[in-house]
Order: structure tokens, then sequence, then C-alpha cells
């Protein structure tokens, strides 16, 4: 991780204000807009832990661009291919032309669920692929440790079928990206609360980093952490330290609810006190404090 040393606004008034949205924004009533409607609702009617973390997988790692789309794509998705990895047969996993999102063509869609069905038959689960990259037997892993895994489970995508510009997208190189939406996912897997879902018993939050994504980066830029918005490993380790510092043992505790105002309410974290956005906002107090 980058060092934290020079942030320059780790103060009451932040924490006050994390706090703030926190306490608003981190209830169950907000999970409709976030992708992670689809696994908890799959956890919800009964699915087994292998739906519910397959579903999770595919949910988070198709989750870009607006709402509205990510959510029709997903629903055609699991009405194709179904939710079960262990009912299917890699194999016998086509391409249906009509079935594809964005920068991934129909044949990346198809090539992609092949693959995540190969992980099942091969190791069980993604919990198992994600247990195959240790580099140790102990039981006090840190966030160094888990960053190599994390690069390992995600080559195992890049490594594994054909490297389309489709696929680099979805599993960019994490030793140079802040890899967003496979941190988001491994914060569904690890956390568990009344949002997250906790499926991976074994790994603690602590080592988890924070996906950041464009909202996240406002806000960092917002309290002076990062200069740029660029999604680098570099900002994400900055982001990161600083949350940890605040929450170590939870750095990606106010993940979820920091991304609600930008996401419901359009907000850039650049407080204006005439500002249509800002009029009314239940942290409109707060904010004008850091």
């Amino acid at each position: 991780m980058a060092d934290a040393t020079h942030n320059r606004k780790n103060t009451t008034e932040v924490v006050a204000f994390l706090e703030d949205v926190y306490e608003y924004y981190h209830r169950s009533e907000f999970i409709g807009t976030d992708p992670i409607t689809y696994p908890r609702t799959a956890m919800e009617k009964g699915l087994g832990t292998h739906e519910v973390e397959y579903v999770a997988f595919l949910s988070a790692m198709f989750a870009y661009g607006n709402v509205k789309a990510i959510q029709g794509f997903l629903g055609n998705l699991f009405d194709e291919y179904g939710t079960n990895p262990m009912a299917m047969r890699s194999s016998a996993i086509n391409a249906n032309k009509h079935l594809y999102y964005r920068f991934q063509s129909s044949q990346d869609v198809a090539n992609i669920i092949a693959l995540v069905a190969s992980v099942y038959q091969e190791y069980g689960s993604l919990e198992g692929l994600m247990d195959s990259q240790k580099l140790s037997t102990t039981d006090h892993m840190g966030s160094a440790e888990f960053a190599v895994m994390k690069g390992g489970f995600n080559n195992h995508f890049r490594n594994n079928i054909p490297l389309t510009s489709g696929v680099k997208m979805m599993f960019a190189q994490v030793d140079k990206s802040a890899a967003k939406r496979l941190s988001m996912f491994l914060r569904w897997m690890i956390r568990k609360d009344n949002i997250d879902l906790g499926l991976w018993n074994a790994y603690t939050p602590s080592i988890l980093s924070v996906p950041l994504d464009v909202h996240i980066t406002q806000f960092a830029q917002r309290i002076a952490l990062i200069q740029s918005s660029n999604a680098s490993k570099k900002n994400m380790g900055i982001v990161t330290d600083f949350f940890s510092s605040i929450s170590p043992e939870d750095p990606v505790k106010y993940d979820f609810a920091l991304t609600r105002p930008g996401i419901i309410r359009g907000c850039t974290f650049m407080f204006t006190r005439a500002g249509k956005v800002c009029y009314n906002c239940p942290q409109r107090t707060s904010c004008e404090l850091i």
C-alpha cells in the first residue's frame, strides 16, 4: 500500500461526515440501487452458497455503466445461462449473439461463463480458486499477501480465455489498475452485515482494498487525498491507507454508503451553498465542514 502520511484531512470533521453518510445510507433499503441486489436476492430466495457466489461474481464484474443497463443485462444473462455453476458443463456453453454488454462481445460473455463454470469444476468454488493462491499456511494474512493472491486470482481469468479487448477491460491488470469491480466482489464476499454477504469466512475485512470508482475518487479529491481522478493502483493504495487509518479492522466500511449520494442524488462532493444537489441533502451540514 502507498504511504498515507501525506493525507491532508484525516480530521474529526471528515470522520463525522463519513459516520453521517454511513448512518443514513448503510441500510438495506438502498440495496436496490447497487449490483449487490442480485446476489442478495439470490440469498434471500434460499439459493445455495455456490449459486450466490456465482451470481455475485458476475454481478460485480459486469457492474459498469448506468444502473438500468447493468440490471437489464444481468437479468438476461441469468435467464440465458442460469445461476447454478455446479450444473453447467463448460464445454457445452455457447454464445447467444443477442447477449453482449458494451465492451464484451457475445463470445466474450460465453467464454467468461464457461471459464467461471470450469473454476467450480476444478476448485469447487471461487473461494477455492482464491485459496489456491495462498503463499503460506499462516492464519494471520496481511493485506500485502492478499494483494498477491488477488493478482493470481485475476490472472486465472486473463490467462485461460482469449484475451480480447473486452476481457482485458473486465479483468484489468491488478499491478497497474485499481481493479474496482474485483475489489467490490471481494468486499461482498468477506464483509458480513446487512449489506455485504460474508460468504468467505476464512478472510477478514482488514485485508481489503477500497473499490476505487468515480464516487470514491471524487470524495478523495474533495479532501485532498489524491490529485488526479485516475483509477490507478497508486491512488487505490492512498485511499485505502486513509480509510485504514480511520477503521483499520474494516477499511471498506464506508464504501457502500459513500457511493450512494452520487448514485442516488448526483452528488460529486463539491459542496456549494446554492447548489441544486446540495439543497436539502441529508448530509449538507457535515459536508460543508470538510
